[in-house]
């Protein structure tokens, strides 16, 4: 409750997600605590007054079930969802294809909900995995327990740490000012993990 009240009171600098990739069996798939998710969900809602931004995983089993996962968003009212393709396990059954992931976006939009692909027909930099342009180098870090990165894919890879906590946030920029930007329609870690990261 405390951390939750932290966030509402900085509501407008900071926008609290939730991580849910659809009804029960298809979630759990990937993350344990349907239900405790769900209850924390409530909070935000009783006390932000609407309901959350969700991000979810789609994985093969999404596609399968396509219609079943967009009427869980939709019967439950969640209306903005951020969608991102499952990554780092390329060997995995739940591997799914662009076009796939693409198929289910426009599928998506059909049926109403709102998502980050679909917003304006403006370059959007932020990460292919979810659609749009590599902001590595621009608008990206991703921060973790491990340390700060570029891009979530470098998660442990300590040739690609920017900082940790105790970094100053110039000492990171200055950092990710040595990542060369790469073109548009390319991901930085598809293109460089073999090499530098200039």
């Amino acid at each position: 409750d405390e951390i939750l009240s932290f966030f509402y009171d900085n509501k407008e600098i900071i926008d609290l997600n939730f991580s849910l990739d659809g009804y029960k069996e298809i979630h759990e798939l990937n993350r344990p605590g349907f239900e405790k998710t769900m209850l924390n969900i409530n909070k935000y809602e009783k006390l932000f007054g609407y309901k959350p931004l969700i991000n979810a995983v789609v994985t093969k089993a999404t596609i399968e079930n396509t219609n079943e996962v967009i009427d869980f968003f939709l019967t439950n009212r969640f209306t903005k969802v951020n969608f991102s393709i499952l990554f780092g396990q390329e060997d995995s059954s739940d591997k799914i294809s662009n076009s796939m992931f693409n198929q289910f976006i426009e599928e998506c939009h059909k049926r109403g909900l709102i998502m980050r692909q679909k917003v304006n027909g403006k370059k959007k930099y932020d990460c292919t995995k979810y659609g749009n342009l590599c902001g590595v180098g621009r608008t990206n870090i991703f921060i973790a327990k491990s340390g700060i990165y570029p891009c979530s894919r470098f998660l442990g890879d300590s040739n690609y740490l920017l900082g940790d906590f105790n970094s100053d946030f110039s000492d990171i920029e200055s950092e990710l000012n040595q990542y060369q930007t790469p073109k548009d329609g390319e991901c930085y870690y598809e293109t460089h993990k073999a090499g530098s990261k200039l």
